[in-house]
């Protein structure tokens, strides 16, 4: 009937089978929901499509249509919407697929502690109850550690920067501090994408002085800049003479000039308040501060934990296997 009648069907996103009901007693799902248009409507909205709502309140999906007339060049016609269709659907599943919450894993908690104080009860129901705890523990570890969110920590954390101080940090800047900031490079060091070195902008200062005010004062008043300034080479430092693996490889990323100097601008500004901020505790990369005296520090602790019988009662100490950032990059991610 819908090709009598000219229709065409909205290409479709997500889960088609738009009603659920009962019918003798089973569940029966169908595609009952349809967004249609003509041949001739299709030619002037060639991308359009229309996404399967989640079922909520309803028997029925809602369908929402998006009409777009502009072709998205690709060159893998379809991949897109095919991992768009695959995080729909993982969505979709993790949300009817919660993991334990507190309150299941107190019950199971509780049911724990009622077998281990009932005689009467069998080792295999202890063994039951104990492995479903463990389950409920992994799957609320997993859960959090792939989803994390600082939103409601930072929420309650007390201001540390007033309001004078954030105003002169995110102040327009001057032609003096930009100028400052682009001497403060090395001329000839490595260039990045665009192939200029500092040099060049260095010695072009009063030429294209204007423009470089323009750039980083964008930034500060609407916080972005053009993508293309944020591309990077990536190129790899030996760290022994003949590296064999890529723990001897360190990456180092080759930025675009305008990039540092929007970077050396804030980091000259933050270098005011951040020795009010940082911990005593925090000794490296800080002016002023030795990492040896960490080394010092830990020297006295470890002392104390041998010879003082209190520490051994009441303190530990952990010893963690710290590795560099570029230490972590997959060896296959390098190569592609």
């Amino acid at each position: 009937m819908i090709n009598d009648s000219g229709f065409v069907d909205f290409p479709s996103r997500g889960n088609t089978l738009s009603w659920r009901g009962r019918r003798r007693g089973k569940i029966v799902r169908f595609r009952l929901d349809r967004a249609l248009a003509t041949e001739e409507w299709h030619d002037l909205f060639p991308v359009s499509h229309v996404e399967y709502l989640p079922m909520i309140g309803s028997d029925h999906r809602p369908i929402l249509a998006t009409l777009d007339s502009k072709i998205t060049k690709s060159l893998v016609p379809g991949l897109v919407d095919r991992i768009y269709n695959c995080r729909h659907e993982i969505l979709v599943w993790r949300k009817n697929n919660q993991p334990y919450e507190r309150q299941k894993i107190a019950e199971l908690q509780q049911a724990l502690e009622e077998i281990q104080e009932d005689d009467n009860s069998t080792q295999e129901e202890l063994i039951d109850i104990t492995n479903k705890l463990k389950e409920a523990y992994k799957d609320e570890e997993e859960y959090w550690k792939q989803k994390v969110d600082f939103t409601g920590v930072l929420e309650h954390m007390s201001h540390q920067v007033t309001a004078q101080e954030n105003a002169v940090l995110t102040r327009c800047a001057t032609k003096s501090e930009v100028r400052e900031a682009l001497f403060m490079m090395h001329p000839e060091k490595a260039p990045g994408p665009d192939s200029m070195t500092a040099l060049f902008f260095q010695r072009s200062w009063h030429i294209i002085k204007n423009d470089i005010l323009e750039l980083v004062n964008s930034f500060l008043t609407m916080g972005t800049f053009d993508e293309r300034l944020n591309m990077t080479h990536i190129c790899l430092i030996p760290k022994t003479g003949r590296p064999s693996r890529m723990t001897e490889l360190r990456p180092i990323s080759l930025c675009n000039v305008g990039y540092k100097i929007i970077s050396k601008v804030l980091c000259q500004r933050l270098k005011v308040i951040l020795p009010r901020l940082i911990t005593e505790t925090q000794s490296t990369f800080v002016p002023d501060r030795l990492i040896s005296d960490n080394i010092l520090i830990a020297q006295e602790m470890f002392h104390d934990l041998r010879t003082n019988k209190s520490c051994k009662v009441k303190y530990m100490a952990v010893k963690t296997d710290m590795n560099n950032a570029y230490d972590r990059v997959e060896w296959m991610f390098m190569r592609l």
